[in-house]
């Protein structure tokens, strides 16, 4: 319902700048966030109907949790490359090749994928330890 009503604001406002209904949706499926919501949405959808697969967390998990997000990048990174707007230009981490460069851009992507691995991994040691209390 929260993505539903965030789009309806969105589109209204870019219409309202000048853009047209396509051009409105293009510019909100720029974000990770929204990318990252809608799965998240079908997710907790599945743990509620009770079909959520379970079991234990263990240290295959992390990279496999890299997937999604590094595919997110390389969709903004080509969608940059084709019209020329990178979403995040304001955050260290930048990934707006037109600003920086394509160097530093894949070095920040690189960067944050390494340290979500690493924060993937202490997760899974963070569970383990508290499960074995």
């Amino acid at each position: 319902m929260a993505l539903a009503l965030q789009l309806a604001v969105s589109v209204q406002m870019r219409t309202a700048d000048g853009y047209s209904l396509a051009g409105a949706i293009w510019r909100y499926l720029g974000y990770f966030t929204i990318l990252t919501n809608l799965p998240v949405a079908v997710t907790h959808m599945r743990v509620a109907l009770g079909r959520w697969p379970g079991g234990p967390l263990g240290f295959a998990d992390p990279p496999r949790w890299l997937v999604y997000p590094v595919t997110c990048l390389a969709y903004l990174l080509a969608r940059g490359a084709f019209d020329g707007w990178y979403p995040y230009f304001s955050i260290d981490f930048s990934i707006d090749v037109a600003a920086i460069g394509h160097a530093r851009a894949l070095g920040n992507s690189a960067a944050l994928s390494v340290t979500m691995l690493i924060a993937g991994f202490a997760v899974v040691a963070a569970v383990r330890t508290l499960g074995q209390r």
